[in-house]
């Protein structure tokens, strides 16, 4: 039958009566035919036996609670000065579209450093 828990849940437990909720109308009508089956492997499982009533009911299905997940946020780059050296660096380049990339990676090197 596969993991039940996906299917059915408890519902209630009244002195000889168990009701027993699915999340799908198919499965009321399965676990209703087997009813038999299910009352002897309940009363298998205690010290004598209790049960003697199944009772089966519709019942939706719990939403699961999602973890508060924080979106990111792109904070805007701050001004960045570079120092003399990594200016006097990046002057020796002379590919133009090279310097720009390289530029901007140390650009958004510092603002990783100092968010």
């Amino acid at each position: 039958m596969g993991k039940l828990s996906e299917h059915v849940c408890l519902v209630h437990v009244n002195n000889n009566t168990v009701t027993i909720g699915a999340y799908e109308p198919s499965w009321l009508q399965e676990l209703y035919l087997l009813t038999p089956v299910l009352l002897a492997t309940i009363n298998e499982h205690l010290d004598a036996p209790r049960i003697t009533h199944l009772r089966f009911k519709a019942v939706a299905r719990k939403q699961t609670i999602q973890p508060n997940i924080v979106p990111q946020i792109h904070k805007e780059d701050k001004t960045i000065t570079l120092s003399p050296k990594e200016l006097a660096a990046l002057e020796t380049i002379t590919d133009e579209q090279l310097r720009s990339v390289l530029k901007a990676f140390r650009i958004k090197c510092c603002n990783q450093e100092h968010p």
